[in-house]
């Protein structure tokens, strides 16, 4: 759990979220997503939060594709794994014209004492 904590620390300091964000985590099963968030939501984000501004991604794929498309104008999209094992990277023209932005979180990372293991590169 420390590296699991010293790792989402380094995610939530790559895309800090304020009390006016809504942020969407996309697997809450791992201890990076545990540390994240508090499950048990029941209704629809938007409908019992508002519009989405950041979603910390460690799904990809379909769901990673569906979470991003949840996001408001100029929102932040923060991937830190693939757990469904597919890929997903925004189109540079949708990013562009939402004024999103897409960032790989563990690159940074990387550069830290000790380093981040990681075998995907950053979108």
């Amino acid at each position: 759990m420390i590296v699991t904590g010293t790792t989402t620390m380094g995610i939530l300091e790559v895309a800090p979220i304020s009390s006016g964000d809504v942020v969407l985590v996309m697997s809450a099963a791992g201890g990076i997503g545990r540390l994240l968030v508090q499950p048990g939501w029941d209704k629809p984000v938007e409908e019992r939060f508002g519009p989405v501004t950041v979603v910390y991604d460690g799904v990809g794929g379909d769901r990673g594709r569906a979470a991003f498309g949840l996001l408001d104008t100029g929102g932040r999209h923060i991937v830190y794994g693939s757990a469904s094992r597919q890929d997903f990277t925004p189109d540079p023209g949708a990013l562009a014209a939402r004024e999103v932005t897409s960032t790989y979180a563990l690159a940074p990372l990387k550069s830290w004492p000790g380093g981040c293991a990681s075998s995907r590169p950053g979108p």
